[in-house]
């Protein structure tokens, strides 16, 4: 699957919205992380569960990955993201939230 690298035109729209300097830092580090990680979202985050990530980290993480997908087009309500196989909740949430709090 495609991966989207242009982190930092997300930083200028983070910036745009308003977000902190922190927490773009936090975001584009995050995408980073991601982005070397190799792995699909879900993947990503049960990785980052399994090497002990505290839930706070695990959540600013999936919100890093929804407000990048978003970005980049992926949004709706139960539509797959084209460049991820990754489903919004008709809130605007990921289908994926649950999963990192179920085990």
């Amino acid at each position: 699957m495609t991966k989207i690298y242009d982190v930092k035109s997300f930083e200028v729209h983070l910036a745009s919205r308003g977000f902190a300097d922190n927490s773009i830092k936090s975001f584009a580090s995050d995408i980073r992380q991601f982005i070397d990680s190799e792995l699909d979202p879900e993947g990503y985050l049960e990785d980052l569960k399994r090497k002990g990530y505290k839930n706070s980290t695990l959540m600013r993480k999936r919100a890093s990955l929804i407000n990048y997908y978003k970005f980049n087009g992926c949004s709706g309500s139960t539509q797959e993201c084209k460049e991820r196989e990754w489903k919004y909740n008709s809130d605007g949430t990921d289908a994926t939230d649950d999963k990192l709090h179920e085990r």
